[in-house]
């Protein structure tokens, strides 16, 4: 979920597979003022919720190795959550692996799709961009790669210095090991 620190104030935009439950954690574990804003909110929905969204700040991740992430989480989490029949077309897409699931996320061809456009569903087979959740640019760019390094200055910006602490990391192979050259030509 993306975060507003009212004291700060600061927004968090929390894009999709780029370590924003480990920051969600992070606020929560700070013990400091904060309101979560609805699921993975773009820049324009915060500011329409809490009026002046103080700094902005993001994190990024190299886009290759992110949709690896979303391909391994959808696989692993979405499942529990589904009727029997989606079930049964979730385990024809994984089946197929990585390429095929590729192949369905930029045609935007999956075999079943959510029924509500902005459900939990949803997010699993977006292709959105990490760019698109701003309006503008952010004030602060965190990169994942980096993000011990990097969260330094939101500990200062928001006066909050407990240590971040990376969850939710799909244990897979390196992200290069899943592209092919076929995959790579598209």
């Amino acid at each position: 979920m993306s975060i507003y620190f009212p004291t700060a104030p600061a927004t968090f935009i929390h894009i999709l597979k780029n370590g924003g439950s480990s920051i969600e954690d992070w606020a929560y574990q700070s013990g400091i003022e904060y309101k979560m804003l609805p699921s993975h909110c773009d820049l324009t929905t915060a500011r329409n919720i809490v009026g002046n969204v103080g700094t902005t700040f993001t994190t990024v991740r190299n886009p290759y190795d992110r949709i690896v992430s979303q391909y391994h989480y959808a696989k692993q989490l979405m499942y529990k959550d589904m009727s029997t029949e989606d079930k049964i077309k979730h385990d024809m897409i994984f089946k197929k692996g990585f390429g095929y699931y590729v192949d369905c996320l930029y045609a935007n061809d999956f075999p079943f799709k959510p029924v509500q456009e902005h459900s939990v569903l949803s997010w699993w087979f977006s292709k959105k961009c990490q760019i698109d959740w701003f309006d503008t640019t952010p004030d602060i760019v965190l990169r994942l790669e980096n993000i011990y390094n990097d969260f330094e200055q939101i500990k200062d910006l928001i006066g909050a210095h407990n240590p971040l602490i990376h969850r939710s990391r799909t244990v897979r192979q390196d992200y290069k090991d899943y592209y092919t050259d076929d995959i790579k030509r598209k």
